[in-house]
């Protein structure tokens, strides 16, 4: 039998973002470095400072980044990396990831700040809004279709975020943009498409604790209607059960 052509290249691809992994974030990421904050967030929101507080500090002035980490159990994931993006802000690439510090049922939430005064790899937001929903498996015509862009504009991002990343393929770019974080929330044009991955089933029970907080006298199964009709009127169609199978 021969070989998979394809399959071997992905395994290159994983290969070489493995290793443009650690040229990004070398081996000795654990070690306490200035620009890293880190906190814990507890079930009722309180924020216990670790380090020298910067992490706790830095929370304060991301109010978002504390809903995401109180989401994080509710969604079922584990730990999820991501990319926050303000625009006079400096990049800060975000960890967060569920302990049990007591060893009982009480899950934290350790966050992990990175604070990024040059991007990774010297990616423009506009990029990384590209490197975002190609991870998510979008092809350029959708991505095109979510950033209000040309399918040339979006063709040039990819070529430009391949060659920056040092990647051959989609695949290649997609392992190392999730394995470091380099994608963003809010998802550009939202979670659709992205329950799949850590990051899309985030900010799906970001999105239901806030429909929650809008509405408290309504149920889950609210929430989850309220949703479906939102994808039904983005679909133009009033038969939910079309954008169900449309969404498995």
């Amino acid at each position: 039998m021969k070989p998979d052509r394809h399959a071997s290249l992905a395994r290159a691809d994983l290969g070489k973002a493995t290793r443009r992994r650690d040229e990004a974030d070398p081996p000795d990421r654990h070690v306490s470095r200035p620009n890293v904050g880190r906190a814990l967030i507890w079930p009722d929101g309180h924020i216990e400072q670790v380090d020298d507080g910067r992490g706790a500090n830095l929370l304060s002035d991301a109010p978002e980044l504390v809903q995401y980490s109180l989401a994080l159990p509710q969604a079922n994931v584990e730990r999820v990396a991501f990319a926050r993006v303000q625009s006079r802000d400096p990049w800060m690439l975000v960890s967060l990831s569920c302990v049990r510090p007591w060893g009982d049922d009480a899950i934290a939430v350790r966050v992990e700040l990175d604070v990024r005064e040059t991007p990774p790899f010297s990616l423009t937001p506009r990029e990384l809004d590209t490197l975002t929903l190609l991870s998510g498996g979008l092809t350029n015509p959708e991505i095109a279709d979510r950033l209000g862009s040309s399918r040339r504009t979006v063709a040039t991002h990819v070529e430009r975020v391949l060659a920056k990343l040092g990647q051959r393929s989609r695949a290649g770019a997609a392992a190392l943009a999730l394995e470091c974080g380099l994608v963003r929330l809010p998802i550009p044009g939202g979670f659709e498409g992205f329950e799949h991955l850590a990051i899309g089933a985030l900010e799906e029970s970001v999105y239901a604790v806030r429909w929650r907080a809008r509405h408290p006298s309504r149920s889950c199964e609210g929430a989850l209607a309220h949703a479906l009709s939102c994808l039904a009127s983005r679909f133009q169609t009033k038969d939910l059960s079309e954008v169900t199978a449309t969404s498995m």
